[in-house]
């Protein structure tokens, strides 16, 4: 072993046996990080490690150039047997994964010198058999099972429906709070279409989910429409809870079908003595006489869980 630069011979035998140590003269295997077991390559670009590979070729100092890396994404610098090396042949060859007759490669065993052939080199070994095969078995084992592609493809689908979902709250939030409708004389031309419309213009895959008209329906809208209302609803009454005593307000009158409707509002003071008058419920009623509405008032204060001795 010649000196390398700086680097006497003596130091470089002692940090070659130390590297060595436990493996065959013939195929030695370094222990540090530029060598570790990983198919993504440790490449080493401290100068004063890259002097220590001049050597002279030729008529000319030679060693290795860090500019390589860009070209070779594979390639890695060994900083203790100062060689070039294939992390990606490396790995494959440590797991068994290619065949025993190749490898006996010098970018996989014996490590690479020759600075003066370099890209040469590189570019021969990088259209091997030894490196595609290297990079298909990689590809290959990194590759999932058809049930967890599967599962994956579900749990992304399930996270965009929800997203998309949760969007369609908003707009309907927005627009039952302002008091607007939801639909109009044609589908399309509804304000919730339209609105999401507006909020899903910056998104093809959305506009797309838009278009398939996938919880638009007259049903699905009503429900979520009424559980919206059930929740206002359960905030007004732990409201009134809350204040113990409320009274009622109670009248009917007939709708633009001739059909009475019973409006019940409640009224209450909270404890800062401002006064709250929510109307809870719209019943349509066959007769108007008293045992009627009343019936009517027991069985919405029994509903709504209003004890009718705070009334």
């Amino acid at each position: 072993i010649e000196c390398v630069g700086d680097v006497c011979s003596n130091e470089l035998d002692a940090s070659i046996d130390e590297c060595m140590a436990g493996s065959s003269n013939s195929n030695p295997v370094c222990s540090a990080e530029c060598c570790s077991i990983s198919y993504d390559p440790v490449q080493v670009t401290d100068a004063a490690v890259i002097s220590k590979t001049q050597k002279r070729q030729g008529q000319k100092l030679r060693r290795f150039n860090p500019e390589w890396y860009r070209v070779y994404p594979w390639l890695v610098l060994c900083t203790t047997l100062l060689k070039a090396y294939c992390s990606w042949c490396r790995y494959s060859h440590r797991r068994g994964l290619l065949t025993q007759k190749r490898g006996g490669d010098a970018f996989v065993s014996s490590g690479f010198d020759n600075w003066k052939k370099a890209r040469y080199s590189f570019d021969l070994h990088q259209r091997s058999v030894t490196h595609q095969e290297a990079i298909l078995k990689h590809g290959l084992l990194q590759q999932s099972s058809v049930i967890a592609q599967l599962d994956e493809q579900t749990r992304r689908d399930h996270k965009f429906h929800q997203g998309m979902l949760l969007k369609q709250l908003s707009a309907m939030k927005f627009l039952l709070r302002q008091g607007l409708a939801l639909r109009g004389h044609k589908e399309a031309e509804g304000n919730l279409p339209q609105l999401l419309l507006l909020l899903t213009d910056d998104s093809p895959t959305a506009r797309h989910w838009l278009e398939s008209g996938k919880y638009l329906s007259h049903d699905i809208i009503n429900e979520l429409m009424g559980l919206m209302a059930r929740h206002v609803l359960n905030e007004i009454l732990a409201e009134v809870r809350d204040a113990s005593l409320y009274s009622l307000i109670v009248d009917e009158a007939s709708d633009v079908a001739h059909k009475e409707q019973v409006c019940l509002s409640i009224r209450w003071v909270d404890h800062n003595l401002c006064i709250h008058e929510s109307p809870v419920e719209m019943i349509h009623t066959p007769r108007t006489d008293a045992s009627t509405l009343v019936m009517l008032i027991k069985d919405c204060l029994v509903r709504l869980s209003l004890p009718i001795t705070q009334c």
